[in-house]
């Protein structure tokens, strides 16, 4: 019996065809670098919500800093580049608990009215936050986004063990393929609510809250 290069002959003398088999199963290694490309990828999205739209929509919700509220002495308008105008006070921010009372603060681009308070929150840093529901509903939106964009992540990482594999072999048995499903769904549906939510601050803006 000798071979041939379309494979073994049998006694016959004719080529001997062998059964396609699977793929064969993706090494640990290759399972554990996926594994540790989604905990990335989580851990991403977490640091970015929290580190931007997560953190402003507390202050500008008043559940972080110091909220209380400002009021305006005095107002003028500035002119920006390109014929823009924009709105600056001078006035006293009071903490809601009463414990803090500065005098001569000035806020750029506010929406204050003399002599009627403003919801706003005294961040560390200094600057204000001022208190609208639009605003919280952009940081919304933001989160919502970033959330959807680490789901889609995911759909990539879940799909890798297949594309390795083939279509056939263990991929269907192994978490990957819940991995894959969990970004394709969340994607679109986050996404979704992130533009929806942005409709409904800029009617809420248009509305004049």
């Amino acid at each position: 019996m000798r071979n041939s290069r379309s494979g073994e002959l049998d006694t016959a003398g004719r080529p001997r065809h062998r059964q396609p088999t699977d793929a064969a199963p993706p090494s640990r290694r290759g399972a554990v670098g996926s594994l540790l490309l989604a905990l990335a990828a989580l851990a991403l999205t977490a640091a970015a919500i929290v580190l931007w739209p997560g953190d402003q929509a507390a202050y500008d919700a008043g559940l972080a800093g110091r909220p209380g509220t400002y009021t305006a002495t005095h107002c003028w308008t500035s002119h920006g580049g390109r014929g823009s105008t924009y709105r600056s006070c001078d006035g006293t921010f009071t903490s809601k608990d009463g414990a803090t009372v500065l005098h001569d603060q000035m806020l750029v681009g506010t929406p204050a009215a003399m002599g009627h308070p403003l919801d706003v929150t005294l961040e560390p840093g200094g600057g204000y936050a001022v208190q609208r529901p639009s605003h919280v509903m952009f940081d919304l939106a933001g989160c919502l986004g970033l959330l959807g964009l680490g789901l889609g992540a995911l759909t990539v990482i879940g799909d890798a063990p297949r594309k390795r594999m083939g279509s056939r072999g263990l991929y269907r048995r192994q978490p990957w393929l819940a991995l894959a499903y969990t970004g394709l769904l969340g994607f679109p549906l986050l996404m979704l609510l992130a533009v929806l939510t942005l409709i409904a601050a800029v009617v809420t803006i248009l509305a004049g809250s």
